[in-house]
C-alpha cells in the first residue's frame, strides 16, 4: 500500500493536467481498481462479525443463567436404552421454547420422549467474601442495604429450605487470611446482622489466590453438590498471577463456581482478574451498580436446581463420547459433554429342550426325511432388556454338508420353535445361535442319532386238517347195514355146513 500511494500523482496534479470530465473519469477508474477489492473485503468483515455464534454469552444486565448442578450421569440398566442424568435450567413458561439435543459419538440420536424438567433440592452452601479494602466504610451500608434486599425476596420466595446455607468472611489485616463474618447458617437475618456487626480491618493489601483458597477451605467436608462463592471485591491483587490460575483450577475441580461483583474501591481497580475468575469457574463477572442483575444473581442461587433425563436406544456397547446441548427460544445455554465406558453385556444363555433327544430317533419304513420340533429358550445375564434380533441353526453329519438356517425374530420373546427335517439316517449334531441387537451371540448345541427300524421277522402258523363230520344214518342205510349182517351170517353158515 505504501508504494501505492507513494505513485499515484497527487489529487492537484489531477485537476490542473486533466480536464474536469477527464479528471472524474480518471478518479472513477481509480475507485473501481483499488476501491472495489477494499470494498468487498470491508462487506466480508461485517458479513463474519455479525454471524451469531452457536452459543453467545449472557448479557450482565439480563437475569443470570445457572450452572447445570450435579455431575452428568448415564443409567444402562435398560440398555439399550440409555438414560442421560443431567443438571438443566429452569424450565420457562412456554415449555416449547427448551429443547434438548443429544449427539453420540457425533451423530444426532432420536429421543425416546419429551425432555421433562424435575426440581430437586440438593444441599447448597454459598460464602461471601468481602474484600473491601479503600473505602469500604463508604460501601458497607450500600452492601447491607443489598442484602436486606435480598432478604426480603428470599423470604418471600418459596426456596426457602435447609438445604440453604449462608456464610461470610473478610480477609484479614494481612491480607491472606479470613475473619469470620457470620458463620454457616439457614437464616439469612444471621448473615446480615453479622455483616453490620463486623469491624472491618481494612488490611494494607489482598492476595485474592489466598483468599479464595481459604474461603473454599471453610465449605463442610461433605462436599455438598452445589457450592458457590459470592466475591465482592475491586480486583486488585498484590501477588503475582502465576498463583491465581492454580488457585481457580483447583476450585474448577472441586466444582466451585466463584461469581465476582465489582466493587470500584479505587478510581479503576482491577476487573480483568474477576473476568479471569468467573471464567476459570464458571460464574460471571457482574458490577454493583447493576442492582437488578446481581439481585436476580442471588435469588438465582437459592432456587431449586433442575435435573432432566433424556432417554434414548443406543446401538454401540462401545466407549461412547455424548454431548447435550440444551436450547432456550433457539439459543444455546448450556452444552453438557460425558464419557461412558464401554458397556461389559454378557453374551445371552440359550438352552436346548433335550426330551426328545434323549433315545435314537427311528426313521419311518418308508424312509421318509424325520421331522423334529426344535424348542429353545434363551435369556441375558444382565442388562435383561435387550431384544434377539435372529436365530441360527447348523444341522451337521459327518457325510452330509451342514444345513445352516437362520431365523428373523421380530417380536420381544424369550423362546422360539421351529420344524427341522432330518434327511436320512446318521448322526448329527445341532448348535443354535442366538443373537442380539449387538450382535452378541449366544450358543447351544445337541447331539443325536436317527436310525433305521428294526425288521423282525413274523411267524406264520402252518394249516391244520379239518375233521369230517360222522354222516347221522338214515333208514335205508339202516336196512343195508341189515341186510350185510344177514348175509355175512349167511356166510357163515355154509362155511359151518361144510366142514
Amino acid at each position: 500500500m505504501r508504494k501505492i500511494h507513494q505513485s499515484m500523482p497527487s489529487r492537484s496534479t489531477f485537476a490542473h493536467r486533466l480536464p474536469s470530465s477527464v479528471a472524474i473519469r480518471a478518479r472513477l477508474r481509480w475507485l473501481l481498481v483499488f476501491g472495489m477489492p477494499m470494498g468487498a473485503l470491508l462487506l466480508l468483515f461485517l458479513l463474519f462479525s455479525a454471524t451469531p455464534t452457536a452459543a453467545q454469552p449472557s448479557n450482565n444486565n439480563s437475569s443470570p443463567v445457572r450452572k447445570p448442578v450435579g455431575m452428568p450421569t448415564v443409567v444402562k440398566d435398560a440398555l439399550p436404552e440409555l438414560q442421560v442424568q443431567l443438571g438443566c435450567q429452569e424450565p420457562p413458561d412456554n415449555r416449547a421454547n427448551q429443547q434438548f439435543t443429544l449427539y453420540e459419538n457425533g451423530h444426532k440420536v432420536t429421543l425416546l420422549a419429551s425432555v421433562e424438567p424435575a426440581p430437586f433440592y440438593p444441599e447448597t452452601q454459598i460464602i461471601f467474601l468481602f474484600d473491601l479494602v479503600e473505602g469500604s466504610e463508604r460501601l458497607l451500608p450500600e452492601l447491607a442495604d443489598l442484602l436486606n434486599r435480598f432478604l426480603v425476596a428470599y423470604s418471600k420466595s418459596d426456596h426457602s429450605v435447609t438445604t440453604n446455607q449462608f456464610a461470610a468472611y473478610m480477609p484479614a489485616e494481612d491480607g491472606n487470611t479470613l475473619v469470620e463474618v457470620s458463620d454457616f447458617s439457614q437464616q439469612v437475618i444471621t448473615l446480615i446482622d453479622g455483616v453490620n456487626r463486623a469491624q472491618l480491618q481494612a488490611p494494607a493489601a489482598t492476595a485474592l489466590a489466598a483468599l479464595l483458597k481459604n474461603g473454599a477451605d471453610e465449605f463442610y467436608q461433605r462436599k455438598p453438590i452445589r457450592r458457590t462463592i459470592v466475591l465482592f471485591s475491586d480486583g486488585l491483587d498484590t501477588k503475582t498471577q502465576n498463583e491465581l490460575p492454580t488457585v481457580l483450577a483447583d476450585l474448577r475441580n472441586q466444582q466451585i463456581v466463584v461469581y465476582p461483583i465489582f466493587i470500584p474501591t479505587t478510581e479503576k481497580g482491577a476487573p480483568e482478574n474477576l473476568q479471569q475468575i468467573a471464567s476459570m469457574t464458571g460464574g460471571e463477572r457482574y458490577e454493583i451498580s447493576q442492582q437488578e442483575a446481581v439481585n436476580a444473581l442471588l435469588l438465582t442461587l437459592v432456587k431449586p436446581a433442575y435435573r432432566c433425563t433424556l432417554r434414548y436406544r443406543t446401538t454401540s456397547l462401545q466407549p461412547i463420547h455424548l454431548a447435550v446441548q440444551e436450547m432456550i427460544s433457539g439459543t444455546i445455554v448450556t452444552t453438557t459433554t460425558m464419557d461412558v465406558p464401554a458397556i461389559k453385556a454378557s453374551p445371552p444363555t440359550v438352552t436346548i429342550e433335550t426330551t426328545q433327544f434323549l433315545t435314537d430317533i427311528v426313521q419311518s419304513p418308508e424312509q421318509d426325511p424325520v421331522p423334529l420340533l426344535i424348542k429353545i429358550r434363551w435369556g441375558f445375564p444382565n442388562y435383561e432388556a435387550r431384544q434377539v434380533k435372529a436365530i441360527a441353526y447348523t444341522l451337521s453329519n459327518a457325510s452330509r454338508l451342514p444345513l445352516i438356517a437362520t431365523r428373523i425374530i421380530t417380536q420381544n420373546v424369550s423362546a422360539d420353535q421351529f420344524q427341522l427335517l432330518v434327511p436320512q439316517v446318521g448322526r448329527y449334531n445341532l448348535e443354535v445361535v442366538v443373537e442380539d441387537e449387538f450382535q452378541l451371540r449366544g450358543r447351544d448345541n445337541v447331539p443325536f442319532a436317527v436310525v433305521a427300524p428294526t425288521l423282525v421277522p413274523t411267524f406264520t402258523p402252518l394249516p391244520t386238517a379239518t375233521e369230517q363230520p360222522t354222516p347221522t344214518p338214515t333208514l335205508s342205510t339202516i336196512e343195508k347195514i341189515d341186510a350185510r349182517i344177514a348175509k355175512i351170517n349167511l356166510s357163515s353158515l355154509i362155511f359151518s355146513a361144510s366142514t
